[in-house]
């Protein structure tokens, strides 16, 4: 059984002033990751959408019938370090895909580097490399790939911060060196390069 929502934001940390901690913030980002896979999308929408669900604020650790609005969950989202954040949920993921795709054989996981149209400034166009489950589409983590540089850079990095046991990981053929296959072996996964 994988965690819940409220244990998953509950390990990280809050650094807002005490006076902006009316609401836990495990349940504030519980209210906003809720929102979002009902096709939710902007925190205007977020505060009505929490607002039209009452009945959750004892379940997400807020005081009976109450629900954040705008104004707080913009505050504790910019608060948010996103690292964090982005473990979390990677922790989150990898669990539920070890939880549904439990059975016999090894489970696929593709990384790969790709540049995101429209996203174009000064540095250049925003770069990153994702590791997604196959079949799934859940992605366990990004990284961003800072300008000048290759996917190569950060891969390993990548790896390091994945739990890769059952999994057999495909990469580009420009990761065919040594410095990756270590990091994907030692994080108990099979590798293949395409």
């Amino acid at each position: 059984m994988w965690p819940s929502l409220l244990e998953v934001f509950g390990r990280l940390a809050d650094r807002r002033r005490r006076e902006g901690q009316l609401y836990p913030l495990p349940g504030l980002l519980a209210v906003v990751f809720l929102s979002l896979v009902s096709n939710v999308n902007t925190l205007r929408q977020m505060a009505k959408w929490s607002r039209a669900k009452r009945e959750l604020s004892g379940r997400l650790g807020f005081r009976r019938g109450r629900m954040p609005g705008y104004s707080t969950i913009r505050d504790a989202l910019v608060e948010l370090d996103v690292r964090e954040l982005e473990e979390a949920l990677s922790s989150l993921m990898t669990a539920v895909g070890a939880e549904q795709l439990d059975g016999p054989g090894l489970r696929g996981l593709a990384m790969d580097g790709k540049t995101l149209r429209g996203s174009g400034g000064e540095e250049g166009p925003l770069r990153l490399l994702s590791a997604v489950v196959h079949g799934r589409k859940w992605v366990l983590a990004e990284e961003a790939i800072a300008p000048g540089a290759s996917e190569q850079s950060v891969a390993p990095e990548m790896i390091a911060k994945l739990s890769l046991e059952g999994y057999v990981v495909t990469l580009d053929a420009l990761h065919t060196n040594t410095q990756v296959a270590e990091a994907v072996t030692k994080r108990g996964a099979i590798i293949s390069c395409a």
